[in-house]
């Protein structure tokens, strides 16, 4: 009788713990889903509203256009590396949020020094402890 029990609680532990690393595979994958998804629409989105060789204003208008939610006065130049830098989009973690609760999907628009973009990319950075 104890030991039909023992292995219930065994079988019970077992079933237990495959179902929580199935589930944070599962929360994962869906994150890393997403993050993909929305780091390709704004790589989309930046590769067609702003072209290599234009002035910092004129990136600088589309950026003020596109981001509408930010300030409008901001200053999105970051004079240490000579690029136009801000936060599109924060994707939160689904499921288990240590060492990350989120992702933030970055615009990194490079200066020459002239002014003039050279390059630009998204990037992604987490929120994490």
């Amino acid at each position: 009788m104890i030991r039909r029990a023992l292995w219930a609680v065994a079988l019970g532990l077992g079933v237990l713990i495959v179902s929580l690393f199935t589930w944070d595979a599962v929360t994962r994958q869906i994150t890393s889903n997403r993050l993909r998804d929305r780091t390709a629409y704004w790589t989309a989105a930046v590769g067609s509203g702003v072209r290599v060789g234009e002035t910092r204003e004129e990136a600088e208008r589309w950026l003020r256009k596109t981001f509408r939610t930010q300030p409008s006065n901001r200053d999105f130049y970051d004079e240490y590396n000579h690029s136009l830098v801000v936060p599109a989009e924060t994707i939160a973690v689904v499921g288990v949020t240590f060492p990350c609760a989120a992702w933030m999907i970055l615009v990194d628009i490079k200066l020459g020094a002239d002014g003039r973009v050279t390059s630009r990319t998204v990037k992604t950075s987490g929120a994490c402890v």
